[in-house]
C-alpha cells in the first residue's frame, strides 16, 4: 500500500515540475511569439471548431514550442544537433496537441500541417527553379 502512495506521489510531483517549466517557457514569451500563436491558433481553431478553452490550450502549446525553437536557434550545436532537438519539441508538439484535441480534430489537424508542408516544399521548388533561371541569366553576360 506504501508503494501504491509513494507512486502516485511521485507522478503527482512529476506532473507538478512539468507544470511549473510550461508556466516558464510561458513566460519568456515575446509579444512576437505571442502574436504568432495567436494568429495560428485561431487559424486552427477555425479549422477545426475548436471552444476557447481549447483554443487557448493550443495557444499555450504553441507559445511554449515556439519559445523551444528560439532557445535552440541561439545555440552554437551543430547543424545536426539542433535537427534533432527541433525533431524532439516538434514530436512534444504533436504530443500535447493530440491530447488537447478530440482523435478526429487531430486527424483534420495532420492532415492540414501536411498539406501545409507540401505548399511549402512546392514554393521552394518554384523558388529555386526561379534563382537557377536567374543565375543562368546573368552568366550569360
Amino acid at each position: 500500500m506504501m508503494k501504491k502512495y509513494a507512486f502516485f506521489l511521485f507522478f503527482g510531483l512529476l506532473s507538478l515540475g512539468l507544470q511549473a517549466q510550461h508556466q516558464l517557457l510561458l513566460m519568456e514569451a515575446t509579444p512576437k511569439i505571442e502574436k504568432k500563436a495567436d494568429f495560428e491558433s485561431k487559424k486552427i481553431a477555425k479549422l477545426l471548431a475548436l471552444g476557447p478553452d481549447e483554443r487557448l490550450l493550443v495557444r499555450n502549446a504553441l507559445m511554449v514550442h515556439e519559445v523551444q525553437k528560439q532557445k535552440i536557434e541561439k545555440t552554437t550545436w551543430s547543424a545536426a544537433r539542433k535537427k534533432a532537438m527541433y525533431d524532439k519539441i516538434d514530436a512534444t508538439l504533436t504530443g500535447e496537441l493530440a491530447n488537447i484535441l478530440t482523435p478526429n480534430q487531430f486527424k483534420i489537424f495532420m492532415r492540414y500541417q501536411e498539406d501545409q508542408r507540401q505548399k511549402l516544399r512546392q514554393q521552394q521548388k518554384v523558388e529555386n527553379a526561379d534563382k537557377i533561371r536567374t543565375q543562368g541569366q546573368t552568366n550569360k553576360f
